[in-house]
């Protein structure tokens, strides 16, 4: 007998855009899995390699593989830059809103044309890792390097 080995035939999972909360399913909340249709709470939205938004659940989502590349690294950067300015800048009501540094801008704005097929994943490939060394240039230049002599 040979030996059968399993691979997925899901697309790669490249950065979570966002989870949302349908609530306790012991009060009434919960939803159903885009994918398998089971029943729960949190439905992630994940953009993957074939340039689609797909939707699962926890137990699911770890079925769509996912293998770090250099534009889930920024995606992910600037996703979670995002969020934190949005929160630092609803606390403080008073102050100067704090924006995005230009290359997590560009990061988030090529994922949201990609989202909208506006530009093809390799075009979005290639922009997302112009901006991911353009930062790490940066970072080297003024400092902020790990092997700084």
């Amino acid at each position: 007998m040979t030996d059968i080995k399993a691979t997925s035939t899901l697309p790669n999972r490249i950065v979570t855009l966002y989870t949302n909360d349908s609530g306790p399913l012991d009060f009434g909340g919960g939803t159903r899995c885009p994918h398998c249709g089971a029943e729960g709470r949190y439905v992630h939205y994940f953009l993957c390699n074939d340039g689609k938004i797909h939707a699962a659940m926890s137990g699911c989502i770890k079925l769509f593989p996912h293998k770090p590349t250099t534009m889930s690294k920024m995606a992910e950067l600037a996703l979670g830059k995002q969020q934190d300015i949005f929160d630092e800048n609803r606390k403080s009501s008073g102050s100067v809103p704090r924006k995005l540094a230009s290359w997590f801008q560009i990061t988030v704005d090529t994922l949201e044309k990609l989202r909208n097929e506006a530009i093809s994943m390799s075009e979005a490939d290639r922009i997302i890792c112009e901006q991911y060394n353009r930062r790490h240039n940066w970072l080297n230049n003024n400092g902020y390097g790990k092997f700084r002599k």
